[in-house]
């Protein structure tokens, strides 16, 4: 008979995120990105984006790894193990633009940055998560409603790997 610490590991075991390919694809920085806000960062990584602007700069999403002093653009996530929500009925929740990404379920990667109705997305809220080794990106987590959120993951080694570590 399995003892009850035995079973709480195995299901804790259980709930950990398999990974089968890269969780990013990227490409290097010639220059340092301009006109980019903070959104995250660690001892290791600096998270930034870079929204509309000057005309001369396009939209981008930027990590800068602070050791190697090298700046990367990440283009696309990985769809594996990503939640992928919808805008709320505009009854509920009345918004200027409207999403609906449970179409990525079909693709192996999401071009970043994400696509509205309207606009473009980039995370707004990212966090370090140690059980994973993993960064957790969400996308629209200022509506505190699980159905509505977007979630991708950046593997660390993934990250790591981008910068040639």
């Amino acid at each position: 008979m399995l003892s009850l610490v035995s079973m709480f590991a195995g299901d804790e075991r259980d709930k950990r995120l398999v990974f089968t390919r890269p969780t990013l694809i990227t490409v290097s920085c010639e220059q340092i990105p301009k006109w980019h806000v903070e959104i995250f960062k660690d001892e290791d990584y600096r998270f930034f984006y870079r929204d509309y602007g000057k005309a001369e700069f396009v939209p981008g999403f930027f990590v800068y790894s602070q050791k190697r002093d090298e700046w990367i653009e990440i283009k696309k996530l990985s769809t594996e193990n990503a939640k992928l929500g919808h805008s709320p009925p505009i009854m509920e929740i009345p918004l200027q633009v409207a999403w609906d990404y449970s179409y990525l379920k079909k693709l192996d990667y999401a071009e970043i940055p994400l696509r509205t109705s309207g606009s473009i997305t980039f995370p707004d809220h990212i966090t370090d998560d140690e059980g994973e080794q993993a960064y957790r990106l969400d996308f629209n987590s200022g509506l505190k409603r699980e159905e509505f959120m977007t979630r991708f993951w950046i593997l660390k080694k993934d990250l790591d790997d981008a910068f040639g570590k």
